[in-house]
């Protein structure tokens, strides 16, 4: 257990938040698993089927990433960004255009700035898209 917790400290800050944010919900989809089995037969099969789709969406991609995360070997994409969401604690949902013309799309990262139309460097893991900010301007107006 102790090597776990060891591991998870090397990660990065964010890509920590993002872990900790699915595994939460994860969890909470679970809890109300567990408390509806005294439930009827239906909502124990309905509370089933979210419980493995959440595993699926949720647990199975981060924990494909869980390597690259502790390693540091993140995949890097530069490019012009795009908001594609923002949420009040400053989680944005970006889609990087490259100067080859390549769209990565639906990269979370968290960053207090707008970077929509700037000029971007981000590190992120692959199967789960959680990023990071490495560089950020503002696209030059003219």
């Amino acid at each position: 257990m102790e090597k776990i917790i060891r591991n998870i400290l090397k990660m990065d800050q964010d890509i920590r938040k993002f872990y900790g944010l699915y595994f939460m919900v994860f969890i909470t989809i679970l809890g109300f698993f567990f408390v509806m089995l005294e439930e009827n037969f239906e909502i124990v099969i309905l509370m089933g089927f979210w419980a493995a789709v959440s595993f699926f969406l949720l647990v199975l991609p981060c924990m494909r990433d869980f390597s690259r995360a502790i390693s540091g070997k993140y995949y890097r994409v530069e490019g012009v960004a795009e908001e594609k969401y923002k949420d009040i604690l400053t989680w944005r949902v970006l889609d990087i255009y490259t100067s080859e013309g390549r769209k990565i799309g639906n990269i979370n990262v968290w960053h207090k700035e707008q970077i929509s139309n700037s000029y971007v460097v981000i590190e992120y893991l692959p199967h789960t898209k959680f990023g990071r900010v490495k560089k950020y301007r503002e696209k030059d107006r003219d």
